[in-house]
């Protein structure tokens, strides 16, 4: 049960295990945010953003449009509460979906990355390709 409120939270116990990712992925985000060189306009894209805490960063950039794509619903919510206080509405945009969606995503994009969350993919090898 745990398992799966990592790999996709619910309720308000999936909103709890979030709260968990933010302290658990800190450094992991730090650090992958870190080789990113985000720029200026650039469009970013996170796969799997959970509570949004790396977009909840990059967003104190100016001029940044911010993509996210994760399967659960409580996160999505989350993450456009939290983003919304840091960036206009038009600059987000955070789709419920699984990663294998992505093959029909055709948004030109700057960077994408995903942190701690790939094992959680149907098939990651063809998505990432």
């Amino acid at each position: 049960m745990l398992y799966k409120q990592f790999a996709k939270p619910e309720g308000w116990i999936g909103k709890m295990t979030g709260w968990f990712m933010v302290k658990e992925n800190e450094k992991r985000n730090e650090w992958t945010l870190s080789f990113l060189d985000i720029q200026k306009n650039d469009k970013v894209l996170e796969v799997g953003f959970g509570p949004a805490d790396a977009l909840k960063k990059i967003a104190e950039k100016e001029g940044i449009t911010l993509y996210g794509i994760d399967p659960s619903e409580s996160m999505v919510e989350t993450a456009l509460r939290r983003l919304k206080k840091e960036r206009a509405p038009e600059q987000i945009c955070m789709m419920q979906g699984e990663a294998q969606m992505l093959e029909d995503f055709y948004q030109p994009l700057d960077k994408i990355y995903s942190i701690n969350n790939i094992s959680f993919w149907e098939t990651p090898v063809k998505t990432l390709n």
